[in-house]
């Protein structure tokens, strides 16, 4: 990966997610911050991805695979699209102070030869097979206290696919890392 964001930087994005979703569910346009005020790791194009929990519970996750984009833009476009993830019903305003963000900012994806590249709990993994593909971030396996192989079978049925699919000769994995931070949890 790149180099790491510090601190202030990570707080930065946090804010400008928590700003983008609010004014996006108050169906306002969402403000373009300076970029003449912003670090050169912000304006690097990086991948990212959004989640919204509420309760300890998935409320929306999206994001992007490749770095297109500065990474403070990818972040308020992912915050907008988190909000309308296609498993759940459209984020409502109401929902806004019980929403709990977090933000992972991805590495470069390599291309594995063997799973055995793949380490669970430190690589998010991409899955691709028959036209079908599916994510998970690094932290998405051990939140769910799954194995590697009971990791594999859920990217399996996650891409549409039945849960040996991973074993296919034809499947293809990429690897990532990333930066995961999020908001505090109030107290």
């Amino acid at each position: 990966m790149s180099k790491e964001l510090n601190h202030e930087e990570e707080q930065f994005l946090l804010r400008l997610a928590r700003e983008t979703l609010t004014q996006y569910l108050k169906r306002q346009k969402p403000r373009q911050p300076d970029t003449v005020q912003l670090s050169t790791i912000l304006l690097e194009k990086r991948a990212c991805f959004v989640t919204y929990t509420m309760h300890s519970e998935l409320r929306g996750c999206i994001g992007s695979l490749y770095a297109e984009i500065p990474l403070y833009e990818d972040v308020m476009r992912r915050a907008i699209d988190a909000a309308n993830d296609p498993r759940f019903s459209p984020m409502t305003l109401q929902e806004l102070p019980q929403v709990h963000i977090e933000i992972s900012v991805l590495s470069a994806m390599e291309k594995i030869a063997s799973l055995d590249e793949f380490v669970l709990g430190k690589h998010g993994i991409v899955m691709e097979y028959q036209r079908r593909r599916a994510v998970f971030l690094p932290q998405v396996a051990t939140e769910q206290g799954w194995s590697k192989e009971e990791t594999l079978q859920h990217l399996s049925r996650k891409a549409g696919l039945a849960s040996n699919a991973w074993q296919a000769k034809e499947t293809i994995f990429y690897t990532f890392t990333s930066q995961l931070f999020e908001e505090k949890a109030e107290v």
